[in-house]
């Protein structure tokens, strides 16, 4: 009765129609490229992301390269839940989509560098678990045939990565031309209609104060609000995906045990 039981579970995904096999890789696909946008939101918010926590290139680059150290834990955790709850993989992708998205949402609010590297390495973590469980179900799903479809989820991590610096450009902070801060009170000119009224920063250093204009403020909060509902929406997916998927397998599976039984 095990071995029977098994080899149903093995065979699930081979009930997929060629129809259903591809709308599903598609939305593996567009997992990866939500993976694309919440991972390089960072880098393209880099230098809003050193005003909001009044630091420097160096730290914020540090904690910026914490995702890395995320994705390997990801990935060490991500291969024992596979292996025990495979039948899960779709719940998998759906929670981490929503932690990653929460994880998102609050980085651009970080007070300091230490609380930012902490939610990029969150944000990490699950891309790692995202990776293992989404080829295990292409590898499922296509069995023999797996190898372009495996090929294919990585184009949709390009595809996020392009569209992001897009979605973030609107809200990016705007530095005003390099001028000498000690002398700007004293230039005089006629104010043109269409220029922006400047926003000057102070910033302090170890040694000076630094005053830094701005002709726009940052306010990449929006644009990472906006990654964190696209990704977030995207799980819900999964979640029907597992909940009405696995149900269909049960009476599947009852079927085929009471077959057996009469065979």
């Amino acid at each position: 009765m095990v071995k029977v039981e098994r080899r149903v579970n093995e065979n699930e995904n081979s009930e997929y129609t060629l129809t259903q096999k591809i709308i599903k890789t598609i939305f593996l696909v567009l997992t990866w490229a939500m993976i694309g946008l919440y991972t390089e939101i960072s880098g393209t918010t880099q230098k809003d992301l050193i005003i909001k926590t009044n630091s420097d290139y160096e730290l914020v680059s540090r904690a910026i390269s914490g995702r890395s150290f995320g994705y390997f834990i990801g990935s060490f955790i991500g291969g024992p839940l596979v292996d025990k709850l495979g039948n899960y993989c779709d719940l998998m992708i759906a929670i981490s989509l929503d932690g990653a998205a929460i994880a998102t949402i609050i980085a651009p609010y970080s007070s300091n560098v230490g609380m930012l590297g902490v939610l990029l390495v969150i944000g990490g973590t699950f891309e790692g678990v995202i990776n293992i469980a989404g080829q295990k179900l292409i590898l499922n799903l296509w069995k023999r045939k797996a190898t372009g479809p495996l090929h294919i989820l990585h184009f949709g991590f390009g595809m996020g990565s392009f569209i992001v610096p897009q979605i973030a450009n609107p809200f990016l902070a705007v530095l005003a031309p390099s001028l000498d801060i000690t002398n700007a009170s004293s230039i005089n000119g006629t104010k043109s209609p269409f220029v922006i009224d400047p926003v000057t920063v102070t910033t302090t250093t170890t040694n000076n104060t630094i005053a830094v204009i701005f002709l726009k403020e940052s306010k990449i909060e929006s644009a990472y609000l906006i990654v964190s509902i696209i990704v977030a929406s995207l799980s819900v997916v999964f979640f029907l995906y597992q909940f009405f998927c696995i149900n269909f397998a049960i009476v599947q599976q009852s079927t085929r045990m009471c077959m057996f039984q009469v065979k």
